[in-house]
């Protein structure tokens, strides 16, 4: 009789931790889902705000966006004139414009200006 308690204890036990670990497993699960649907809904929001941006670009707002997005974001402003063969003080004023718009944002590094694009 004992003996028996004891086996149906120890079944009892392991059949009782391994609802944990499947509880454990579900929850973690359910997290990742979560996470997953939050950064595909961002990168969408992210794509729909940069369709609903290009359509208020010029020509040569969208030549500039479209160098930036291929550097990642960001490059000097003397790579931009360069690729875009905009001349710089042409660029510079389009610059200003997009700064303006809360587009691009302009940082100073040294001597060269850094253009990132604002997201």
């Amino acid at each position: 009789m004992i003996k028996e308690t004891i086996q149906l204890l120890i079944t009892f036990y392991l059949e009782s931790d391994a609802i944990h670990y499947l509880l454990y497993f579900i929850i973690l699960l359910l997290i990742l889902l979560i996470s997953l649907m939050i950064v595909l809904y961002l990168k969408m929001r992210r794509q729909k705000s940069k369709e609903k941006l290009r359509k208020h670009l010029t020509e040569q707002e969208e030549i500039i966006f479209n160098i930036l997005e291929q550097k990642n974001g960001s490059c000097y402003q003397s790579t931009l004139s360069f690729i875009s063969k905009i001349p710089k003080s042409s660029l510079s004023g389009i610059l200003d414009e997009l700064e303006r718009r809360n587009i691009i944002k302009r940082e100073k590094k040294g001597n060269k200006k850094i253009i990132s694009i604002k997201y």
